[in-house]
Formats: C-alpha cells, structure tokens, sequence
C-alpha cells in the first residue's frame, strides 16, 4: 500500500487498506491516521467511519468509537456492524460511563434484525445487553441460541459468557484483547 500510495495519493481506498493492515497488526494510532485520510479524500463512505471507530474502541477511546458508529448508522442504517459495536461498548465495555444497559438492547435488537437473527455473535451481544440490564433471564435465552448457532471455534467462550450469566453477572470486555482467540 505504501507504493500505492506513492503512485497515487489521492485514491482514498489505498489509505484504507494501509489502515486495515495496520489496525491488524495492532498499530492502531498508525491505522487511525490512514483512516483520517481515506475519510478526508471520501468522507461519503461509511466503512472508513466503521473500521476507524472500531480502531478507537481498541485505542480506548469510546466518545471517538461511539460517534463513528452513530455516523455510520445514519450513513447505512441498513448495515449491522454499527448497531453489533455499539451494542458491545454499551453492555461490555470496561469503563462503566459509557454502559447503558437499554441502549444495548436496542442496538442489539436492531442488528439481529438485520440479520434476521442469524448471526451467532450478533445473538451472543444481545445476550450480554440483557445481562447489563439485569435480564438474566432473556440472557441465558439469546446465550444458549448463540451456542445453537455459533461455529465450534465460538461455543467455548460462549458457554464462558452462559456461566456468568447463570451466575448473575454480566459480560466485561477489555476492548484491547481480540474477541476470538
């Protein structure tokens, strides 16, 4: 991508790609400079909003996160990446100012929906935004579908989060550590 960019520097998709491989490498202030610049050349598409949010949630840096979500929302309400991240940071995220049990839900909700409920850790977030509202109930219910569906390499951590649930606990995620290991 660097070539790339040195042949041209004004196509915004190279500055992206260079960000993705950087955020996958876990340099994230690096990917989020790439970011920057693929959204000041194509500020219209959403995926530069998504990936750089998701890149600030790593970094910790949840206001940043959450309004790059929303703007992706009202960009592509269709899509259900930004509804599943803002879910995340709203019922497991480790800094307590930023969970908001209801709006966990709801987002939650909306990105099954999307997906016609069929996507296991789409069901496993639900889960754990019930849990932040103390539902442990409804938690126990959408963690054991997540299981149903999930593929073998999810159902471990999976029946981690079913266990906390039965415990009465909700889910917390340090959002520095990947989601699957």
């Amino acid at each position: 991508m660097d070539i790339a960019i040195g042949l041209d520097p004004t196509k915004s998709k190279y500055y992206f790609n260079r960000a993705s491989a950087k955020g996958s490498n876990n340099d994230f202030e690096g990917a989020i400079i790439d970011y920057n610049k693929a959204i000041e050349l194509d500020p219209t598409n959403p995926r530069y909003f998504g990936s750089r949010g998701y890149d600030w949630y790593k970094l910790a840096q949840f206001d940043k996160a959450i309004a790059d979500q929303k703007r992706v929302i009202r960009m592509a309400p269709w899509d259900s990446n930004p509804y599943y991240n803002l879910a995340r940071i709203y019922a497991t995220c480790q800094d307590e100012r930023y969970r908001d049990g209801s709006k966990a839900v709801a987002a939650a909700e909306r990105a099954c929906e999307l997906t016609n409920w069929e996507h296991p850790i789409l069901l496993d977030t639900l889960a754990a935004a019930y849990a932040e509202t103390g539902d442990f109930e409804q938690a126990i219910k959408w963690q054991q579908k997540a299981i149903d569906q999930a593929p073998p390499f999810m159902v471990e951590q999976f029946r981690s989060h079913l266990q906390l649930y039965r415990s009465g606990e909700p889910l917390r995620v340090d959002s520095r550590t990947k989601h699957f290991q």
